[in-house]
Formats: structure tokens, C-alpha cells, sequence
């Protein structure tokens, strides 16, 4: 599961979701609530991984954390259309 994407999590999740309400026998249920606290364990890692890559290349950068805060304050938008851009062309 290493090069699953955070989307891709997050959509089994959900998938698991509904089948944790839509269960009937409690194992089958207890299995299904496993599973997804797994996946959330996976989705908070892979977060986390990001956070950091993105906060080593800030700092390969040169740029200080009071910069930092008032790039991603002021350009969530931009950033958020940059990295979209750069996935859809992958």
C-alpha cells in the first residue's frame, strides 16, 4: 500500500464506512471498524510525510517560518491550483 495515494484512502475508506453500517453480524462489523482505523492510521502517515518533504524543501529554499506561514496564509489558492495542475499532468 506504499504508493497509494491519500485520495485513494480516503475513497476505502469510505467504502468501509458503509459497509461498517450496512453490516449486520457484529464480527464482520468490529473487522470492518478495524480496518478503517487502519486506514486512517495510513492517511495520518502519508500526511504527515508530505508535511515534512514540504517543510524540508521550505527549508532548502532558504525560506524562514514566519515566511513560510505568510506564503501558505496568503497563497493556499495559487498552491492549491499549482499542485493540481501538476497532478492532472501526471
Amino acid at each position: 500500500m506504499k504508493n497509494v495515494s491519500i485520495g485513494e484512502l480516503k475513497k476505502e475508506y469510505s467504502q468501509k464506512e458503509i459497509g461498517f453500517y450496512t453490516l449486520k453480524d457484529p464480527k464482520e462489523r468490529m473487522e470492518c471498524f478495524k480496518e478503517q482505523k487502519e486506514i486512517l492510521e495510513l492517511i495520518s502517515k502519508k500526511e504527515k510525510e508530505i508535511a515534512y518533504q514540504f517543510a524540508v524543501t521550505l527549508q532548502e529554499l532558504g525560506i524562514t517560518t514566519n515566511e513560510a506561514i505568510s506564503i501558505l496564509d496568503n497563497s493556499k489558492e495559487i498552491i492549491l491550483g499549482s499542485l493540481f495542475s501538476i497532478v492532472s499532468n501526471d
